[in-house]
C-alpha cells in the first residue's frame, strides 16, 4: 500500500469514527423577570435578535450577488480556440477555462439566538439549558 493510499484510509476511517459519535441537542426554558422594567427590557432583546437576523439575511445576499458577479466576470474571461479535431465548428476553452464559484456558508442564526439569550438575563430573566443526547447515545452509557 503506497503512502497516499494509507493517508487516504486513515482519513476515511478517522472521518467514519468521528460521524458516529455521539449527538446532542440544547433546549432552552426562559423565566421571565419579576419586575416590570425587566419585562419592558425584554421587548428591546426581540428587536435585537430581530435586527440581527436581518443582518444576517443581508450579508447572505450580499455574498450570494457578489458570487455571481465573480463566477460571471471569469465566466466572460474565457478565451475560446478552435477545437483541434473539429475547428471552428466545435469551439474549445483554451485559457482562463476554470470558473470557481465562491461558496457562501449558511446563515445559521445561533449567534442572534446567543445574543437574546444574554439579553434575556441581562433584563433580569433567567436562561435554563439542558441538554441531552438524541442520537448514538449508546456510545455515552457505556462509558
Amino acid at each position: 500500500m503506497n503512502q497516499l493510499s494509507k493517508i487516504s484510509s486513515l482519513l476515511i476511517l478517522t472521518v467514519l469514527v468521528v460521524g458516529c459519535g455521539p449527538t446532542y441537542q440544547t433546549s432552552y426554558e426562559f423565566i421571565p423577570p419579576k419586575s416590570t422594567q425587566g419585562m419592558q427590557c425584554l421587548s428591546n432583546c426581540q428587536l435585537i435578535v430581530q435586527q440581527c437576523e436581518s443582518n444576517l439575511r443581508q450579508e447572505s445576499q450580499n455574498c450570494e450577488l457578489q458570487a455571481a458577479l465573480e463566477h460571471q466576470l471569469c465566466m466572460s474571461s474565457r478565451v475560446m480556440g478552435p477545437d483541434s479535431k473539429l475547428g471552428w465548428r466545435s469551439p474549445k476553452c483554451v485559457q482562463n477555462c476554470y470558473c470557481p464559484r465562491r461558496y457562501c456558508s449558511s446563515t445559521s442564526t445561533e449567534v442572534c439566538q446567543v445574543r437574546f439569550r444574554e439579553c434575556y438575563s441581562q433584563c433580569g430573566g433567567k436562561v435554563i439549558g439542558t441538554t441531552v443526547c438524541v442520537s448514538n447515545c449508546e456510545e455515552v452509557e457505556d462509558s
